[in-house]
């Protein structure tokens, strides 16, 4: 089974993720962990993802796309994965369409305030309540669009993300089947 789980900062993306992924026993696909974690390295590229991160920009789809299809290619996810937070954008969408179809896409929504409730205590370098908020609005700018591709295709599955993660997690299973 192949589901994305998509939303603004602090809709609770990883928690929902890593909690199907184990449901479903297969792997988290988290390209922005991948992303986060190779910002450290010393070279030019990673210097430009280091700074996307920090201002609350996404990186460009090409680099996230290059990262996904690297994971991609581990034998793990040949019997399906989680994708925690992505597509974020209606170009990645379309891309990774090309490579396989989603069964699920579950958009988890969120009200900024209870974003910035969540993330604040996370005390992660990209959680400062400036760079949340352009974050949160750099997300909403694309939403419909990334929305609107999946409504058509009969997979996207829209969460109120501001219910306790058991009952989100709940309401993810149910609509699986």
């Amino acid at each position: 089974m192949h589901v994305a789980i998509i939303g603004a900062p602090g809709g609770g993306k990883t928690t929902q993720s890593q909690l199907l992924a184990s449901s479903l026993k297969v792997p988290v696909i988290s390209v922005g962990e991948m992303l986060r974690e190779f910002s450290v390295q010393e070279d030019k590229r990673a210097q430009s993802v280091r700074q996307a991160l920090a201002a609350g920009e996404l990186v460009p789809d090409e680099i996230t796309l290059e990262f996904l299809n690297q994971r991609l290619s581990d034998s793990d996810t040949q019997s399906g994965f989680v994708l925690d937070g992505m597509p974020r954008t209606f170009g990645e969408a379309r891309q990774m369409m090309r490579l396989f179809a989603l069964d699920r896409v579950f958009h988890l929504e969120i009200r900024l305030e209870e974003a910035l409730k969540r993330l604040i205590p996370r005390r992660r370098e990209d959680d400062q309540p400036p760079i949340i908020e352009h974050r949160f609005e750099v997300y909403m700018r694309g939403k419909e669009a990334l929305l609107g591709f999946y409504r058509p295709l009969g997979v996207l599955v829209e969460i109120d993300a501001s219910a306790p993660s058991v009952q989100v997690h709940q309401e993810i299973v149910g609509n699986l089947q």
